[in-house]
Formats: C-alpha cells, sequence, structure tokens
C-alpha cells in the first residue's frame, strides 16, 4: 500500500510482489475509499488490514469428516512406495 501511495506503477509491483493486477486494483480502491496517506498506512495495525480486506472465501472445513490417519497408516505395507 504504500508503493502505491509512493507511485510505484502497477507493473513494478506486481513484479515485486508477485500478485496480479486485480490484487493491485484492491488495494488502490481501499486507498482512494478510506482517504489513506502514508503516516494512516503506516499506523494501520494488522486487525485494521485484516478489516479493510476481508477474507470472503467460503470455509467449510466443518462439512468434512478428519481422516482416521491411524487407520490409514496400518492398511499400507510397510515396504511399499506409495
Amino acid at each position: 500500500m504504500l508503493a502505491l501511495v509512493r507511485g510505484d506503477s502497477w507493473v513494478t509491483l506486481t513484479d515485486n510482489l508477485g500478485c496480479s493486477r486485480r490484487t493491485i486494483d484492491k488495494a488502490s480502491k481501499v486507498i482512494r475509499t478510506q482517504s489513506l496517506d502514508t503516516p494512516a498506512i503506516a499506523a494501520l495495525s494488522t486487525h485494521d488490514i485484516a478489516t479493510l480486506f476481508p477474507d470472503n472465501r467460503l470455509r467449510r472445513d466443518e462439512d468434512y469428516l478428519q481422516p482416521n490417519f491411524t487407520a490409514i497408516a496400518q492398511t499400507v505395507p510397510l515396504n511399499e512406495s506409495l
């Protein structure tokens, strides 16, 4: 975010950070909508950043059963390559 405020190009950011232009665009929109400047960005906590960039991925961990690793290990012969 600081690099965006500093005026670094999106190409430079995607190359240096290994992220997509879409990610840079999201950060740019947050900077504009929240009117963030260098001191404000530097003062952001981890919680603040998580609030600005919520993880909207669907989590369905409770829908899956935990594997019984002990039973699985007992069914695999000891000398067989996987």
